[in-house]
C-alpha cells in the first residue's frame, strides 16, 4: 500500500454503520495515523453510539457517508429492484472523490457484494476483505453467493478472518493475496473484564441461551429441551437473548407455567457490558445454530467463565477442548442438547475453580484488548 507521506493513511470502509462489530473494529484500529471513512452497506444511515462517541470525543478521525433519510430510503427501494446498481454507482463515485490508500470491505453479503457494483473503482486499489461471521462457510453452498464470493476473493489483495476454517475456504475458492492474522473481528477485552474474581461455576445458578432463531439460529430446538429438563432445571434462572418474537412466543408457551424463571430479551436490547454481567454470573451459555464463526457469545462465556455448550456449525472448536473447557454440540436436536445440558450441569457441578481457570487461561490471554490491537493495526 502506497503512503501518503506527512498525511495520514487514508481507509474507506464499507460496512454496516450501526453494528457493533463494525463499531468495535473501528475502535481497535483507532488512531491519529488513520484517517477513515465509512460507506454504510446497508438501509440504516444511523451511526452505532459507540461510533458516535468516538467521533464526539475525537478519539477517532472518521467521516461518514450520510443522505437525507427520506432519499436513502427511496434509493433503497428502487436498489432493491436494479441489484444495488445505485448503491454502487454512488460507493463508487465516493472512492474516486475519497481517493482511499485501502479500501476495507466489513461483511461479504452486504458490503462485499455492494462493492462489486464499483468494481470499476476499485482496480488498482488496495482492497482488504474481512469474513463476517457465517459469510463464506454457510453462503457458499448457494450457487448465486459462490460466484458472488469467488468475484469478491478475486479483487481482494488481503483477507482476514476470524476463523481459520474460513482462511481454508477463502483460499479454496480462489483467493490468493496477502492472508492477515486470525483473529476476533469484534476486537477483544480489557484486563478488568478479563481478570477480575470470578463467581465459581458451582455456585452459579443461571443459564444464558442465545435466542436466534430463523435461517441460522435454531433456538426453538433449545426451548423444547428445556421444557424436557423442567424439573432438573428447577432451582435455575434461565435467561434468552437477542430473541426474535417467534423464539419469545414459543418460551411463553412451553416454559412459562413450567415451575422455571425464565426472561426474554430482544436483540439489541441488553449492552455488551451487561451481557458481559450476565456471563459472569452464568453457569452456562447454550447457542445452538446452523451455521456460525466464533460467535461473540462464546467469547464472552470464556471471558468471563460461563461454561459453554455451542454447536460444531460454528468454529468454536479453535477456541475450546470438547468437554473439557466446552461442550461441542454435535447433534443440533432436542435430545442432543438436552444430553449436552445434562453432561454440562453435572460437569460443573464438580469442576474446581482452578481448574476452569486453568482451561481457560490461553485463550484468555489471547482476547486481551491492547495485545489485539497491535495486530490489528499492522492490517492497515
Amino acid at each position: 500500500m502506497q503512503e501518503n507521506i506527512g498525511s495520514p493513511k487514508k481507509v474507506m470502509l464499507v460496512g454496516m454503520a450501526n453494528s457493533i462489530h463494525v463499531a468495535r473494529w473501528i475502535r481497535l484500529v483507532a488512531n491519529t495515523d488513520t484517517e477513515m471513512y465509512l460507506f454504510p452497506s446497508t438501509l440504516s444511515q444511523k451511526l452505532h453510539s459507540l461510533i458516535q462517541e468516538m467521533v464526539a470525543s475525537h478519539s477517532i478521525r472518521l467521516r461518514a457517508h450520510r443522505m437525507n433519510g427520506l432519499v436513502w430510503r427511496i434509493i433503497w427501494a428502487v436498489d432493491l429492484l436494479l441489484g444495488n446498481w445505485i448503491r454502487g454507482k454512488l460507493l463508487e463515485r465516493a472512492i474516486i472523490k475519497y481517493q482511499p490508500d485501502l479500501i476495507h470491505i466489513l461483511e461479504f453479503q452486504h458490503a462485499g457484494y455492494l462493492a462489486l457494483k464499483a468494481s470499476s473503482a476499485l482496480k488498482g486499489k488496495e482492497i482488504l476483505v474481512t469474513n463476517y461471521g457465517s459469510d463464506i462457510y454457510w453462503f457458499s453452498r448457494f450457487p448465486r453467493h459462490e460466484r458472488r464470493i469467488r468475484a469478491l476473493l478475486g479483487l481482494a489483495t488481503a483477507y482476514s478472518a476470524e476463523c481459520q476454517r474460513d482462511v481454508l475456504l477463502a483460499e479454496s475458492f480462489g483467493f490468493r493475496g496477502r492472508t492477515l492474522p486470525v483473529i476476533p473481528n469484534a476486537g477483544g477485552f480489557d484486563e478488568q473484564q478479563l481478570y477480575e474474581e470470578e463467581t465459581p461455576l458451582a455456585e452459579r445458578n443461571l443459564i444464558l441461551v442465545k435466542g436466534y432463531n430463523g435461517w441460522s439460529g435454531q433456538a426453538r430446538l433449545a426451548v423444547a429441551a428445556l421444557r424436557g429438563l423442567s424439573s432438573e432445571l428447577s432451582n435455575f434462572s434461565i435467561i434468552f437473548y437477542s430473541c426474535d418474537w417467534s423464539t419469545i412466543i414459543r418460551v411463553r408457551l412451553f416454559l412459562f407455567g413450567k415451575g422455571l424463571r425464565v426472561q426474554c430479551f430482544r436483540k439489541g436490547v441488553l449492552s455488551h457490558s451487561k451481557m458481559l454481567e450476565l456471563m459472569g454470573r452464568a453457569r452456562i451459555y447454550l447457542g445452538v445454530s446452523r451455521t456460525d464463526g466464533i460467535s461473540t457469545s462464546l467469547l464472552e462465556s470464556i471471558a468471563r467463565g460461563a461454561f459453554p455448550i455451542q454447536s460444531v456449525t460454528s468454529c468454536a472448536n479453535e477456541w475450546m477442548e470438547h468437554c473439557k473447557s466446552g461442550y461441542l454440540l454435535q447433534d443440533n436436536t432436542v435430545d442432543g442438547i438436552k444430553a449436552a445440558l445434562a453432561w454440562s450441569m453435572k460437569y460443573t457441578n464438580n469442576l474446581s475453580d482452578t481448574e476452569w481457570q486453568a482451561y481457560r487461561v490461553d485463550k484468555k490471554a489471547s482476547l486481551e484488548q491492547v495485545v489485539l490491537q497491535k495486530v490489528a493495526l499492522r492490517f492497515y
